[in-house]
């Protein structure tokens, strides 16, 4: 029997609107109510998932930044902690920067971005987080999870075949057609669950999953 189910925001649980429907409102209270520890698995931001979290009372558990992160709510109990090394995130930030890519990072204590135009409002449009303003050298001071390059579905599509980018031995995923994330290895949904599960004593055969992009597929697997 299933223990645990371990459910995708964007796309999953939020609507375009980035709401939570009344439907899913209740499924998520059938799921609680017939025994299922609740875990939010996302390529969000635990900052940005929160919001989302507060409104389902029976959420305590998070994975976040694509798997980069898991904890508690709080962050009290942090399960599962993996950061980009920063020479690698200079290096993706430079290519970032030297072919024109928008970029946003996410940094442990909070969300970034080195841009400010028409790809960053996207971005904010499409996660409803407005991201700090910062710089290279700012940033690479900063435990970093993440670099997103965002852009043209034509340009995201072209970056997969820089030289370096093919090269990197490090996490990569396109979770959607303008965006293209890179992380550090050992991250995925899969590997922020797995830590996860250990304290909650439960199996990976004993987990559900609920997704609806690549990045979801690691927690597929693993169920």
């Amino acid at each position: 029997p299933f223990k645990a189910v371990a459910i995708d925001l964007d796309g999953t649980l939020l609507s375009h609107d980035l709401t939570i429907s009344e439907a899913n409102l209740a499924a998520i209270d059938d799921l609680h109510a017939s025994g299922l520890e609740i875990i939010l698995a996302s390529g969000r931001h635990h900052i940005s998932m929160l919001p989302f979290a507060r409104q389902l009372p029976q959420v305590k558990w998070m994975v976040s930044a694509q798997g980069a992160f898991a904890s508690d709510l709080e962050r009290v109990t942090i399960l599962y902690d993996n950061h980009l090394p920063t020479e690698k995130a200079a290096s993706i930030i430079d290519i970032g920067l030297n072919n024109q890519y928008s970029i946003v990072v996410y940094a442990k204590s909070g969300i970034f971005t080195l841009n400010e135009n028409e790809w960053i409002d996207y971005y904010i449009q499409l996660s409803g987080v407005k991201p700090t303003l910062t710089s290279k050298e700012a940033i690479l001071n900063e435990s970093i999870f993440k670099v997103t390059l965002i852009g043209s579905e034509e340009r995201i599509e072209a970056a997969k075949d820089l030289p370096e980018i093919k090269n990197w031995d490090l996490y990569k995923v396109r979770p959607l057609k303008n965006i293209f994330e890179f992380a550090g290895r050992g991250t995925s949904k899969a590997h922020g669950l797995k830590p996860l599960l250990a304290h909650l004593g439960i199996e990976a055969s004993q987990l559900a999953t609920f997704g609806d992009a690549p990045n979801d597929i690691p927690m597929f697997e693993i169920a």
